[in-house]
């Protein structure tokens, strides 16, 4: 089985060098992008703007400007205390918050690879098979690069993972709580590995440090919070946890995975599995429940509309721990029945399982991504001009729309950086949040219809095209799209964008400038 299974990973390494390569052309490509990795991915610069200039991120719904932070404190105030001194703005400060993030990133990894190491006992060859794989993921790219919470918070986790195995029967297993808690100031999810934390003390027989553990860490997460709460007026629940009550659809787990991503996955998932159904419940291990415990919380939180394959960062990265452990556990098994005179046994099913899911999880997304390598590398070799005219255009309507007297709503958040006066951010998540009731929307809808609003400037025409859904929740509510048409704002093109002036304003400039173009 050894050689079988050692040469299929040895084979493996020729898809993998491939992959890596693929994701650092796209770290190349995007990493200077000024606007949006991700939809909406440049809201949370816009909040460190905020913290920067010394004015509130958590705000409430009642009064414009209507912004949503829903991540925890960390993810804004971090870049914006940072900013403060170097007093960036801008495309600037987006790159700050990718910078962070895929520091964030690094020392996770970096983690979790000493974990295969030192827990997992892998060889140095395996331990970079899978630290590759989990990089190769499509589950990383773009979300781990961009100005989001998820890095940080795998970041986070891993340590605080490392900690519990280090100190696991010593009091000084509660210093994993301080780095949960990190966590999850910067992302909610985190509360699902303190769950999974304590689900590995229960079922490894330890039941009084597995209570004490929860106890105590629900408590330090409910009194920190509820100070963070109580110094933002009660804004910070509102934004991060009752913002979550957005449109529910059940298929959206279905509807997130490519077959590319799922393929990516497939296989440390598949080995995880293996590995915990050779222990048994009996003797869990910490990796595996936090990775079924993550795969779990993951789905639940899929039915969510704004669901994505973010919410499966954490659980791959155990489940290729877990698959280190295993692979390594199989060799070692097979090398030690050969050195004993035995003879060697023949390739069993499991170790064909194993291969098949290395190969299945780098063959796959080799295939998919071979085919548009030309398209990657001229859009690597034209990021220059193709950021620089990005920026132009952000330059060019932020210095329009701020000519005009009073706020603008703009779906696209990276022109929120450039705005003096943003009416609103982030409209896809006030749709679903007025779909259900959260966020009252009248006032919206009467700022647009008596002109109170200077522009809207959207991503489709409102005309041709049909309203964007993400999921099952439109990206722009309908209900403001016929107000915007009968207010009879005028329509101009920018690129890509589509900009809706006050018909008042757009006279004002025509006589002061002529005609926007």
């Amino acid at each position: 089985m050894r050689v079988e299974l050692g040469f299929a990973l040895r084979l493996a390494w020729i898809p993998l060098a491939f992959l890596l390569g693929v994701r650092g052309l796209h770290a190349v490509r995007d990493f200077g992008q000024p606007t949006e990795l991700l939809h909406i991915s440049t809201v949370p610069a816009c909040l460190a703007q905020e913290v920067t200039r010394h004015r509130p991120v958590y705000r409430s719904f009642d009064a414009p400007p209507y912004y949503l932070a829903l991540y925890g404190p960390l993810l804004y105030y971090i870049p914006g205390w940072i900013n403060r001194s170097l007093e960036w703005g801008g495309t600037d400060l987006v790159m700050l918050g990718r910078g962070i993030s895929l520091g964030a990133l690094g020392v996770g990894v970096v983690v979790l690879a000493r974990l295969m190491r030192r827990w997992g006992h892998a060889s140095a060859s395996l331990t970079a098979l899978m630290t590759g794989m989990f990089l190769a993921s499509g589950v990383l790219w773009p979300i781990c690069l961009s100005f989001r919470p998820d890095a940080a918070e795998f970041m986070f986790v891993a340590l605080a993972g490392a900690a519990l195995l280090r100190w696991e029967r010593s009091a000084l297993r509660l210093l994993a709580i301080p780095l949960l808690l990190a966590a999850f100031l910067y992302k909610q999810s985190a509360v699902s590995a303190l769950a999974g934390f304590a689900a590995y003390l229960w079922l490894r027989g330890r039941r009084g440090a597995a209570v004490g553990f929860v106890v105590t860490g629900a408590g330090v997460f409910t009194a920190v919070g509820a100070a963070v709460n109580a110094a933002t007026g009660g804004a910070y629940v509102l934004n991060c946890f009752t913002a979550l009550d957005a449109n529910v659809t059940v298929s959206n787990l279905w509807t997130i995975w490519n077959p590319e991503t799922a393929a990516s996955v497939g296989g440390p998932f598949v080995l995880a599995a293996m590995r915990m159904m050779r222990r048994g419940r009996r003797r869990a291990e910490l990796p595996a429940v936090l990775a079924v415990v993550g795969i779990a919380a993951g789905c639940a939180a899929s039915v969510r509309d704004g669901a994505g394959v973010n919410y499966f960062v954490q659980p791959l990265g155990w489940a290729c721990v877990c698959a280190a452990r295993e692979l390594g556990s199989r060799m070692r098994l097979s090398r030690v029945r050969s050195e004993t005179g035995r003879a060697a046994p023949r390739p069993s099913s499991a170790a064909f399982i194993a291969g098949c899911a290395v190969a299945a999880s780098l063959v796959l997304p080799t295939a998919a991504h071979a085919a548009d390598l030309p398209l990657q590398l001229r859009l690597v070799d034209r990021r220059g001009e193709i950021q620089r005219d990005q920026q132009t255009l952000l330059h060019n309507v932020s210095t329009l729309l701020n000519r005009l007297e009073g706020p603008v709503i703009s779906e696209l958040g990276a022109l929120g950086l450039y705005l003096d006066e943003p009416y609103m951010l982030d409209l896809l998540t006030f749709t679903g949040l007025a779909d259900q009731g959260v966020f009252d929307d009248r006032r919206l809808m009467s700022d647009i219809r008596e002109g109170r609003v200077a522009a809207v400037v959207l991503e489709f025409d409102l005309e041709r095209d049909g309203v964007p859904y993400y999921q099952s929740t439109a990206r722009v509510r309908s209900a403001w799209l016929e107000v915007l048409r009968q207010a009879g704002y005028v329509h101009l093109e920018a690129g890509w964008l589509h900009l809706y002036i006050r018909p008042d304003a757009y006279e004002a400039l025509r006589k002061t400038s002529g005609p926007p173009g």
